[in-house]
């Protein structure tokens, strides 16, 4: 038995050592893996994006840091502040933002600090930082929240609900959006400690019980990156007005762009 012990004692010293080694990797690296900043190339310029009266400003945080936006003015009054995903630039939302043009909407898109132009290093209180500091230029140019659709895209559906608790949007379009980051988490890597490593949470699941304005989400029911469970959860505690549509087929962001803006047109024109 003691031999048996003896032989023991190395190979459990090698599993706990690979655990907290695994551990170890995933607290030191976890937000490149969360929001994978990419900078803006050349060919990526708003001048070669064919976005009409679109221009490129620059908006400074409360911590001093330079943001870069694309802004697109509205002839209508109707206005969207767009809150992007992970993972790439403003051009990569090109299509997006030429969608919600061609429907008689203007935007601000934000690129989170560490991507595109923008200076820093995303982190969740930095995000909120990107994003207030939108709201006040936008502000400046003389649009009121209440009359602002704030759009949250994956990641940026933390934000989004963040900032609905604290302004009186228009209403708020979630689409893919996740729980919490712990949740999320806790789904794909349930046998690390999660609320012991993460640093960042974006809680939506509090957030949005405190938003008192009308909510519509949008998720694929073949979404393997948030499954659509996190919308089904977020709907149930929702206070005010909602809808949710569930996508057949679809995954998490091979969504048909002109879809998704006619649902988020509708739903939200009813509350001009």
């Amino acid at each position: 038995m003691q031999r048996y012990l003896r032989l023991c004692y190395p190979l459990v010293a090698l599993v706990l050592l690979g655990y907290f080694g695994v551990v170890g990797y995933m607290y030191t690296f976890q937000r490149d893996f969360q929001y994978s900043p990419i900078k803006e190339s050349s060919e990526e310029a708003l001048d070669r994006q064919d976005l009409e009266n679109t221009t490129e400003v620059f908006v400074q945080t409360s911590d001093g840091l330079q943001i870069q936006a694309w802004y697109h003015p509205s002839n209508t009054g109707k206005m969207v502040l767009f809150l992007h995903g992970n993972a790439g630039t403003l051009s990569t939302r090109v299509q997006k933002m030429k969608k919600l043009m061609q429907m008689g909407y203007g935007f601000i898109m934000p690129a989170w600090r560490g991507f595109g132009k923008s200076e820093g290093a995303p982190t969740e209180e930095g995000l909120y930082k990107d994003a207030r500091a939108t709201i006040k230029f936008i502000q400046s140019q003389g649009y009121q929240t209440e009359n602002i659709i704030v759009v949250g895209e994956s990641l940026g559906t933390g934000v989004a609900t963040k900032m609905a608790t604290e302004h009186k949007f228009h209403g708020v379009f979630l689409i893919s959006p996740y729980t919490s980051f712990y949740d999320l988490g806790h789904q794909r890597y349930p046998y690390l400690p999660i609320h012991l490593l993460m640093k960042d949470n974006f809680d939506n699941a509090k957030n949005i019980e405190q938003i008192d304005v009308p909510i519509l989400l949008f998720h694929g029911d073949n979404d393997d990156i948030i499954p659509h469970h996190h919308s089904l959860a977020l709907l149930d505690k929702i206070k005010q007005e909602k809808k949710l549509i569930l996508h057949p087929g679809i995954g998490h962001s091979n969504y048909d762009i002109d879809v998704v803006f006619s649902e988020m047109d509708r739903f939200f024109s009813k509350h001009q």
